[in-house]
């Protein structure tokens, strides 16, 4: 009895790690003529809810590429969670790439369950991004002050995969077949 009571609490525990994991999305939006790909959540700074950093906690950060089925225009945004605690208005984020501070142009803020910032990244960011040799930081700037926050090793490499795999899979989609 005891032996199976303990074998269903570890397969109950592991659906709910599989549940809460993350990874890449591709969502084909037949109504919106658009395809989004999201990819996994990083988390830029320890908090107690770290080891299970998911989509949409605070202080993270999601990479995301949308393709225009009608247009065939390809674009990326990085979306930055912000702390509900956080109740001034956002003005921006900005990446510094060896030493040069890229404004990203912010294309939206979401006030729902939690304050999203949306920013949009340009094929400049991008090269520069993918050419650069050092770890970079973000900056998140409010009408009261600007929070900066460096990326690890780690997290610069994980950062770049990312954004690589956003527009690898943007890039390898195919235009829907949308019948009214």
């Amino acid at each position: 009895m005891r032996r199976m009571l303990f074998s269903q609490y570890i397969f109950f525990s592991i659906m709910l790690f599989l549940v809460h994991c993350n990874s890449f999305q591709v969502i084909p939006e037949p109504n919106l003529e658009q395809v989004t790909v999201k990819s996994e959540t990083i988390c830029t700074e320890f908090t107690w809810y770290w080891p299970f950093c998911t989509r949409g906690k605070a202080k993270s950060l999601m990479i995301k590429g949308i393709y225009n089925n009608i247009t065939g225009e390809k674009k990326y945004y990085l979306d930055y969670h912000l702390s509900m605690l956080d109740t001034d208005l956002p003005v921006g984020l900005s990446i510094n790439l060896d030493g040069i501070y890229y404004n990203l142009k912010k294309v939206s803020t979401d006030y729902t369950e939690i304050v999203k910032l949306e920013s949009e990244i340009n094929a400049e960011v991008i090269s520069k991004i993918n050419s650069s040799k050092n770890n970079f930081a973000f900056s998140y700037s409010n009408r009261k002050d600007t929070l900066n926050f460096a990326l690890s090793s780690g997290e610069t490499k994980e950062f770049v995969k990312q954004l690589n795999d956003v527009v690898k899979r943007i890039n390898a989609q195919e235009k829907l077949k949308i019948v009214n």
